[in-house]
C-alpha cells in the first residue's frame, strides 16, 4: 500500500522521503529521521543549522530539544517549497523515540505546506498522537482474487484452507502455499492440523511471545489448542495476541497467530496443554476426544474408539484419519479409514478421498465410498452403479453401511434414465431392517409406484417427518424430501429442509446441503415464486462449484434449463415423463401427432396419474382438455367440461404457473369456439400470473391471444422504479445469461452482492425472476 502510494506521488510531481523502522535500530537515536533527512542534505548547512547536522552524523547525546524541532520543521518546509513532499514511514512501531518525537511535532504543524506523512504500523503502536485509518482484513471476495492469482491450481479444499487461515491478511495469502509441496498443494495429501509458517509469518503474527512469561506461554498454547476460548491472562492482551470477547471468555486474535503459538511451542508443552484441557472437557465429547488424543503419541484403542464416536456428529473426516493412526489393529485402522473417506465425500473435501482409499483395504464400504466419489465429482453413474453392484454382492457384515450404501444408490436411481438402479436399491434395502430404511423406501416407492400407493406415500412422510429427530442425519432427511418432492408435498415440510441446510452449510455435510437448495428452489418454482427459486439455485450452483460436485452442478444446471424450457414452450425434460404430461401433450399436439398426444392421456388415466397430488390432477385434466377439441365431435364438445375441471382441482391455485397454463389454453380453446367474452376472462387472468412470475414467452402469447380477441393488452410495464448505474449494470449482465459469480467478477463484487442488488431490482421491473429481465429492460422508455 505504500509503494502504491509512493508511485501515485511520483506520478504527480511529488519528491519522496522514505524510512522504516526495524527492531535492531530501535535504540539509535534518530535513525529513523536520519533516514528521511539524508537525501536532503545539500541544503542542511543552508537551512537545517547545525541540529539537522548532528542528525544526519548521528551525533550521540542530541536530545529532541525545541531548537531540534524547530530545525526540522524548517528544513522539510524549505524543500516542500521547492518541491511538495511525501514521507513515507513504514513500520512506525520500530521507530526510535526521537525520531518519533520530531516527527509527531512536525506533522502537526504542516498546515498548508505542501508537506505530507505517511505511515504504517501495527494496529495500536503508531504513538504519535495522528490521524489514523485502520486497514482491515481483504474482504472474501478480494482475497480470493489475490489467491487466484498468486495461486490458481490450487484443489478446492486446499484454497479453501488457505483463505480461512489466512483470514484475509495479504501476506499469508502469498505465503502460506509456499510452504506446502506440490502434493499438498493439488490435494493429493492431506494437509497438517497445523500449517507451516514462514519465519516472516511468524515474527508478523507473533513477534513479542518469546518475551512473556512462562506462564502466559503456556496459557496462550492452550488457546492456541482450543478454539472455543478460556479465560485468564492480562500479559498476553498486553501484547494484543488475544481479545477478549463480550462472554468474558480469551480467544487468539487471529488464525496465523494460533499457528504461530503453536509451532514456537515445544512438544511436551502441547502435550501438557492437551492433556490439561482433556480434563476439563467432559461435557463437549468430540473437544475431549481431540485432546485426548493430542496428549498421546502411540496407539491407544480407547482413544480411537472415543475420536470415531465423535467423527459423524462433527462432520470430522480427519477425526477418524487420526483414530485410524491410534487404531491398533491393521482391520480398525482400514475401517476407519474408509469410514473418513466416506465422510469427506459427503462434507465436501473430495480431493482427500483418493489418498484416504489409497490405504484402507478394499471392501463393501472402499466400493461404496469410489462410486459416490464417481457420482459425486465425475457423475459417471454408469460406474458407479458397477462399484455399488459388487459392494452388495461383497457385503457380509452390514455394520456402518445402511446409510453410505443406501444414499449412493439412491442419488444413481435418481439421475439414471434406466430401471436397473432402482432395482438395485431395492435389492440393497432387503439386506437392512425394514424399520432402518423408512425414508429410502420412500421415496423408492415415490419414484418407481406412486400412484398405487398415493395414499401410503402420503400417510407415511406425514409420519416420518413427525419422528425426525431434530438433529437427523441429513443423509436421512433427504430421501423423505425428495420423496415429498415427488408428491407435491415439499411445501409442508420446507421448514425442516432449511433447518438442516441451516446447521450443515458450514463445516456440514454440503454433498446434502446442495440438493436441499435444489428441492427448495424447485418447490419455490411450482408455487410461482420464481425469483426465489432464481435465488436458491444460484446458492446451489456457488455451493457445488465451491466444493467440487460436478455431479450437483450438472443437475442445477439441467433443472435451470428444463424452467427455462417451460418458461420458451419447449418440449423437452429429464423429470420423470408422469410429472410433465401437459408439456408431452401440448408438444405432441403442436408436432402434429395426436395419436401420440391421446396416448398419453390413455396412459395417465390407466395408472390413476391423478392420484399423487392436485397438481398433477390438475395437469392431466387439462392435458385431457388439450386433446379433447382433436377427436370426435362428442369429444371435443367435452373439451369445455374438462377445461373447468381441471380449474377446479381443489387447491390448484397454489400451482399458479400451471394453473396459468391450463386457463391460457382455456382461453384459446373459447376463442376458437367464438366464446370471445369468456375467452378473454381466461386470457387476462393467465396473462396476469405470467406477468407477475416472469414466464416472459407465455406472457406475449397471451397478448397475442387477447389482441386475437379484440383486447388491446398493451405492453408488458416498464420499471416501477428508476435503476441506479449499478442496478443497470448488473440487470443487463443477468439478462445476457451470466451467473451472479460471472457477474461478480466482471464488475468487481461479491457474488453476495449482485443477488441483492437483484432481488431489489426485480420488483422496480414489476418481475419477480431473472427470466423477465430482457423484456423488462427492453420496455424501459429510452431518452
Amino acid at each position: 500500500m505504500l509503494s502504491a502510494a509512493a508511485d501515485r506521488a511520483t506520478d504527480r510531481g511529488m519528491r519522496l522521503l522514505r524510512a522504516s523502522g526495524a527492531e535492531f535500530e530501535a535504540g539509535l537515536n534518530f535513525g529513523v529521521l536520519h533516514q528521511l533527512l539524508y537525501p536532503l542534505r545539500d541544503r542542511v548547512d543552508r537551512v537545517g543549522g547545525d541540529q539537522c547536522r548532528r542528525i544526519l552524523d548521528l551525533s550521540p547525546n542530541l536530545e529532541p530539544d525545541p531548537p531540534t524541532l524547530t530545525a526540522v520543521l524548517a528544513l522539510l518546509t524549505d524543500a516542500a517549497a521547492e518541491q511538495p513532499l511525501l514521507m513515507i514511514v513504514d513500520d512506525l512501531g520500530l521507530i526510535d523515540p526521537a525520531s518519533a518525537s520530531v516527527l509527531g511535532f512536525a506533522a502537526r504543524r504542516f498546515g498548508s505546506d505542501p508537506i505530507a506523512l505517511l505511515s504504517a504500523a501495527r494496529f495500536g503502536a503508531s504513538g504519535l498522537r495522528l490521524p489514523e485509518l485502520l486497514v482491515g482484513p481483504l474482504d472474501a471476495a478480494a482475497a480470493e482474487t489475490l489467491l487466484d492469482s498468486h495461486w490458481p491450481a490450487l484443489a478446492p479444499a486446499v484454497r479453501r484452507r488457505m483463505l480461512d487461515e489466512a483470514a484475509g491478511n495479504p501476506l499469508a495469502l502469498q505465503e502460506l502455499p509456499t510452504l506446502l509441496d506440490g502434493r499438498q498443494r493439488s490435494g493429493r495429501e492431506l494437509l497438517p492440523e497445523f500449517l507451516p509458517l514462514s519465519d516472516r509469518l511468524l515474527r508478523t503474527f507473533a513477534p513479542d511471545l518469546q518475551t512473556l512469561p512462562s506462564a502466559t506461554r503456556e496459557l496462550l498454547v492452550q488457546l492456541a489448542l482450543e478454539p472455543a476460548g478460556i479465560r485468564g491472562s492480562a500479559p498476553a492482551l498486553d501484547a494484543e495476541l488475544v481479545r477478549v470477547d463480550a462472554d468474558g471468555r480469551i480467544r487468539i486474535q487471529h488464525p496465523l497467530t494460533r499457528l504461530a503459538i503453536v509451532h514456537e511451542a515445544p512438544p511436551d508443552v502441547r502435550r501438557n496443554a492437551h492433556q490439561t484441557l482433556a480434563a476439563v472437557m467432559a461435557d463437549s465429547p468430540v473437544r475431549q476426544a481431540w485432546h485426548q488424543a493430542g496428549a498421546i503419541d502411540g496407539p491407544d484403542e480407547t482413544v480411537a474408539l472415543a475420536l470415531e464416536d465423535a467423527a459423524m456428529p462433527g462432520r470430522s473426516p480427519a477425526a477418524l484419519v487420526r483414530a485410524a493412526e491410534l487404531s491398533p489393529r491393521a482391520a480398525d485402522r482400514s475401517r476407519r479409514l474408509a469410514a473418513a473417506a466416506w465422510l469427506a465425500t459427503i462434507t465436501g473435501q473430495l480431493d482427500d478421498v483418493p489418498h484416504l482409499l489409497a490405504d484402507a483395504t478394499p471392501d463393501a464400504m472402499t466400493l461404496v465410498t469410489t462410486a459416490q466419489l464417481l457420482t459425486y465429482q465425475d457423475g459417471d453413474l454408469e460406474a458407479a452403479h458397477r462399484l455399488l453392484a459388487q459392494a452388495l454382492d461383497v457385503l457380509e457384515d452390514t455394520d456402518g453401511l445402511l446409510d453410505p450404501m443406501l444414499s449412493a444408490l439412491l442419488f444413481v436411481s435418481l439421475s439414471s434414465s434406466r430401471p436397473e438402479p432402482w432395482e438395485l436399491l431395492n435389492k440393497a434395502m432387503a439386506r437392512f431392517e425394514p424399520e432402518d430404511v423408512v425414508p429410502f423406501r420412500l421415496c423408492y416407492e415415490a419414484y418407481v409406484d406412486p400412484c398405487r400407493k398415493a395414499d401410503a406415500i402420503r400417510a407415511g412422510l406425514a409420519q416420518a417427518f413427525t419422528n425426525l429427530p431434530a438433529d437427523a442425519e441429513p443423509w436421512r432427511l433427504i430421501p423423505l424430501a425428495f420423496a415429498a418432492t415427488a408428491m407435491d408435498l415439499l411445501s409442508d415440510y420446507r421448514y425442516l429442509i432449511r433447518r438442516m441446510i441451516d446447521r450443515e452449510r458450514v463445516d456440514g455435510a454440503i454433498a446434502m446441503v446442495v440438493p436441499g437448495l435444489m428441492l427448495l428452489s424447485q418447490d419455490s418454482y411450482v408455487h410461482g415464486r420464481w425469483d426465489e427459486a432464481d435465488r436458491l439455485a444460484q446458492e446451489a450452483l456457488d455451493l457445488a462449484t465451491t466444493f467440487g460436485y460436478q455431479f450437483w452442478v450438472g443437475q442445477i444446471q439441467a433443472l435451470r434449463r428444463r424452467s427455462e424450457a417451460l418458461t420458451e414452450i419447449a418440449p423437452s425434460t429429464g423429470i420423470p415423463g408422469r410429472w410433465m404430461v401437459f408439456d408431452q401433450v401440448e408438444a405432441a399436439i403442436r408436432s402434429g401427432e395426436l395419436e401420440r398426444a391421446r396416448a398419453y392421456v390413455a396412459a395417465a388415466h390407466q395408472t390413476g396419474l391423478h392420484r399423487i397430488s392436485p397438481r398433477i390432477d390438475l395437469m392431466v385434466t387439462g392435458a385431457a382438455a388439450l386433446i379433447a377439441p382433436h377427436g370426435t365431435s362428442e369429444t371435443a364438445d367435452a373439451a369445455g367440461a374438462l377445461f373447468e375441471a381441471a380449474l377446479s382441482v381443489p387447491d390448484a391455485d397454489r400451482w399458479p404457473f400451471d394453473r396459468a397454463r391450463v386457463q391460457f389454453a382455456h382461453g384459446q380453446w373459447l376463442r376458437r369456439t367464438h366464446d370471445t367474452a369468456r375467452a378473454r376472462a381466461q386470457l387476462r387472468a393467465a396473462l396476469e400470473t405470467f406477468d407477475r412470475i416472469g414466464a416472459e414467452e407465455y406472457a406475449r402469447r397471451a397478448r397475442e391471444e387477447l389482441r386475437a380477441a379484440g383486447v388491446a393488452s398493451g405492453p408488458r410495464p416498464a420499471a416501477a422504479g428508476v435503476l441506479t448505474t449499478q442496478e443497470q449494470q448488473i440487470a443487463e449482465l443477468a439478462a445476457t445469461g451470466l451467473t451472479n459469480k460471472e457477474i461478480a467478477a466482471r464488475l468487481v463484487l461479491s457474488h453476495r452482492t449482485v443477488a441483492s442488488h437483484l432481488h431489489r431490482l426485480y420488483p422496480k421491473l414489476g418481475i419477480a425472476a431473472r427470466a423477465g429481465l430482457r423484456a423488462a429492460l427492453d420496455a424501459i422508455p429510452q431518452d
